[in-house]
């Protein structure tokens, strides 16, 4: 008994450990873009380049330096991912041109032909560059443990921000945040 409750005790202590750790102050460096103070800072040790997104045919994804680019993980059969698009598809539309570009990466979703098939049936969601990953576990290695998972890119590719949740994504907090760190 005793062996347990000092179990308890330990994962509770780790879990206010992990809590302090994920509430760490988001001030940004003088002249920075203002992190949404619901996301992250970026944590994974991939840059966009890192990503080797696919289109549809199976080519690699033009990018475009200078640019900053919104990458959302979805699945066609996460609810929470396709609560999300439309919010995103806003995101794309005010900040298309601005230097901001959205992209919807489908990962575990079987046939590109598939999700081309569930895409049409989307007309919402114009506006967004729909892209493929040429390694299906890229979600692991960017630390997310489910979708959506979102990270954001600056203009040199290094990521700055991940949200690992659904988010309101057209919101002005992020549109702000977005349009600062394109220019």
């Amino acid at each position: 008994m005793r062996a347990f409750i000092l179990g308890l005790v330990l994962v509770a202590a780790g879990v206010v450990g992990a809590s302090a750790w994920f509430h760490v102050s988001k001030q940004p460096e003088a002249g920075a873009a203002a992190l949404p103070e619901w996301m992250d800072p970026y944590e994974a040790d991939l840059s966009l380049a890192d990503l080797r997104l696919e289109d549809k045919d199976g080519q690699a994804l033009k990018l475009d330096e200078g640019k900053v680019y919104l990458v959302n993980f979805w699945a066609r059969w996460c609810g929470p991912c396709i609560a999300e698009m439309p919010s995103l598809a806003d995101l794309a539309n005010a900040l298309d041109d601005q230097g901001v570009e959205v992209i919807a990466v489908s990962v575990m979703d079987g046939k590109p032909e598939a999700v081309e098939a569930y895409l049409e049936r989307q007309p919402k969601w114009q506006g967004i560059d729909f892209a493929y990953p040429f390694a299906p576990d890229i979600t692991a290695q960017l630390g997310a443990r489910g979708l959506p998972a979102t990270v954001i890119f600056d203009k040199t590719g290094k990521g700055v921000a991940q949200h690992f949740a659904p988010a309101d994504w057209a919101a002005e907090e992020v549109t702000d945040y977005l349009a600062a760190l394109a220019r």
